[in-house]
């Protein structure tokens, strides 16, 4: 396996806090208020000012436009981020907005700090759920709307803008949903275990835990996503671990430090090229054999 990393010149002045991957192109939000992108090969394409505080999350949707919230109380979005940084405010709030997710459907959703889920069609607000916990992790699948606090994962169903509360785990953030899809669900739930070294998988049909790894890793995980029955993970300490599923146990295929401090996101673009956003600043690509 082999690690490149950006150049010092273009890297972000501080923490990589978010990135997303559409159309052979990266890009990363940092605690600079920046948005950067950058070819598949790590080079740097382009850079988009349109917040003027620390960014959380960016997403895309399936056609490639890019939603991004910051401290600075909004949520903007831009159709072609490729080709321009025209911007449409989404939402202004006085809340704390950390999680974002485009479902298949267009769909747009975004959970804040006092437990407010927002959703969005085609550009106009439909309706609001309060779950009354703070949204750190938010994923959508076929009406399913799971949501992690601080601790544990709710997961509620939507029917006719009502929800319903369809099962809790115990866990702490990062969650992630990965594994083959069976009537448009993912078939895994991944969630740290509440000491944040170990890692639980779920049945995403039953809600009961499968598996758990524990001591997965030496340091806080602090992020996780999947390709497949793939399964990556960083943590603190830098490092990078490769899981797949096998039999109904998680195994850990490989595993690579990057050398440069904390790991704060990572971007999974198959089963074997991870790109690592870390607290430097830099983001690195991992192309696992």
């Amino acid at each position: 396996m082999s690690v490149d990393k950006t150049t010092n010149d273009a890297k972000h002045f501080g923490d990589v806090t978010s990135m997303c991957y559409y159309n052979e192109h990266l890009f990363s939000a940092g605690s600079d208020a920046k948005i950067k992108i950058w070819n598949k090969d790590l080079t740097f394409v382009n850079e988009i000012n349109i917040h003027e505080a620390h960014i959380y999350c960016i997403i895309t949707d399936k056609t490639g436009r890019l939603y991004s919230s910051s401290c600075d109380g909004t949520i903007k979005s831009i159709e072609q981020p490729l080709t321009s940084s025209r911007f449409t405010v989404v939402l202004q709030h006085e809340n704390e907005i950390e999680a974002l997710f485009a479902d298949d459907d267009l769909t747009f959703y975004c959970g804040d700090d006092k437990g407010g889920i927002t959703i969005f069609k085609d550009g106009k607000f439909q309706f609001m759920m309060n779950i009354v916990e703070h949204v750190k992790g938010l994923f959508v699948e076929k009406g399913f709307v799971y949501t992690l606090a601080l601790m544990d994962l709710s997961i509620h169903e939507i029917r006719s803008q009502k929800y319903i509360m369809k099962g809790s785990v115990p866990g702490k953030f990062p969650v992630t949903l990965f594994g083959e899809k069976i009537d448009g669900r993912s078939k895994y739930i991944a969630i740290a275990t509440r000491d944040g070294l170990g890692i639980a998988i779920i049945c995403n049909k039953t809600f009961k835990i499968i598996e758990t790894k524990e001591h997965a890793h030496d340091m806080i995980i602090n992020y996780m996503k999947g390709f497949g029955d793939i399964l990556f993970s960083c943590d603190y300490a830098g490092k990078v671990v490769k899981y797949e599923m096998m039999d109904g146990k998680l195994i850990e295929i490989a595993s690579v430090s990057t050398g440069s401090g904390c790991a704060n996101c990572i971007e999974v673009v198959d089963d074997k090229i991870v790109y690592v956003g870390s607290n430097d600043g830099t983001v690195k690509r991992i192309n696992f054999n």
